[in-house]
């Protein structure tokens, strides 16, 4: 379970991508014959980016986001997904990390992605997945709640309140971005929290799996939860985390539940709670919701998209597919460790140019 970061669409800096295929292992080897290619060769298209910033006031929400990402990131040392403006084909994605036997879904680096093609293999030896032999669903969203759904990013609208308590919008970050959910039970309470409205429930299908993750920082156990709703939206059942998570107070902690839809759903919701009795006040954010076995959170607003298979890629297989769509990559940044800003007379800021790369997860 990770909370993975994304680039704020309205930060307001000029986006220069130069995409291109590299090899991820070393280029020949030397033998008798002389230089050949090694049979471990595999070439893939991965994206580069330089950001050159625009100017923008010090009084706008935009230096805030700017400070806010460089935190949430630690100045490069954890990856972020960048979003490109420019929706075309891509080929040859890569979709996560490589299959483990186990895991069923896979992040397309694609913003509402439009799958044509689907690959699993393993490396160098590309296996086309025929639909009528190996099954897969392509997913436009790898989160399907909204930004004020995710981390209260401009309001609280659409969560409320799990339990005995009031669940608010705090205007700064002990999570992610600048704002977080804060639930403060009402005395002494276990099993507190927030869920969707009633209103806000999101679209099911009976049999297809989903997951709920949560983070949370405070004192106690905390859950992950999903509700199954008929079409009255009247509840069916609730499904929680196997096992709490343990939170001290000062770290962020994170847990998920998957499951499957049960007869008569046709909506879900989903709940984050504590279950430790305490009166102390905690925060949560970056909830995530989402098809498929895939336990990362996203900021819905610049997610990827999801592949979700029948059957579970082998340990061996990496997946890659062809998509059209805006692209949205998981990148490092080159340069870690020192960037700033220049406040310039009337207030006039200048953030320092940065550069990044996607990254391919995993073993080669």
């Amino acid at each position: 379970m990770t909370m993975e970061h994304t680039l704020p669409s309205d930060i307001g800096m000029a986006i220069s991508p130069t995409v291109g295929w590299a090899r991820a292992v070393a280029d020949a080897v030397s033998n008798l014959g002389g230089y050949g290619t090694p049979i471990s060769w595999e070439s893939r298209n991965r994206a580069s980016y330089v950001f050159s910033p625009a100017l923008f006031h010090y009084a706008t929400d935009r230096l805030e986001q700017w400070e806010g990402l460089l935190r949430d990131i630690q100045l490069g040392a954890i990856r972020i997904w960048i979003p490109e403006k420019i929706s075309r084909v891509h080929y040859g994605l890569l979709c996560g990390p490589p299959g483990d036997g186990a895991r069923t879904t896979f992040p397309v680096s694609c913003a509402s992605p439009t799958v044509s093609a689907v690959f699993a293999g393993i490396a160098g030896l590309d296996v086309w997945q025929d639909p009528t032999v190996v099954t897969y669903a392509a997913w436009s969203a790898a989160n399907l709640l909204s930004d004020d759904q995710y981390n209260a990013v401009d309001t609280d609208d659409g969560t409320e309140n799990y339990g005995t308590c009031s669940v608010d919008r705090v205007a700064y970050a002990p999570l992610t971005g600048r704002t977080s959910f804060k639930c403060t039970p009402t005395g002494a309470q276990a099993n507190v929290g927030g869920q969707l409205t009633v209103a806000e429930v999101i679209a099911a299908t009976v049999g297809n799996e989903y997951t709920t993750t949560i983070h949370a920082r405070g004192v106690g156990d905390f859950e992950a939860g999903i509700e199954w709703l008929r079409a009255n939206k009247s509840s069916i059942s609730l499904h929680f985390s196997a096992a709490g998570v343990t939170g001290d107070g000062t770290a962020t902690v994170s847990n998920s539940i998957t499951a499957t839809a049960p007869a008569d759903t046709v909506y879900m919701r989903s709940i984050w709670r504590r279950t430790t009795n305490s009166a102390l006040t905690y925060f949560a954010g970056a909830i995530n919701l989402c098809n498929g076995d895939y336990d990362r959170s996203h900021l819905p607003s610049n997610c990827p998209g999801l592949i979700e298979f029948g059957t579970a890629p082998a340990a061996t297989e990496r997946v890659t597919c062809t998509a059209e769509g805006n692209r949205v990559s998981r990148c490092e940044m080159l340069k870690k460790g020192a960037h700033n800003y220049v406040i310039r007379n009337a207030g006039i800021t200048k953030a320092s140019k940065i550069s990044f790369t996607e990254v391919a997860e995993g073993a080669w």
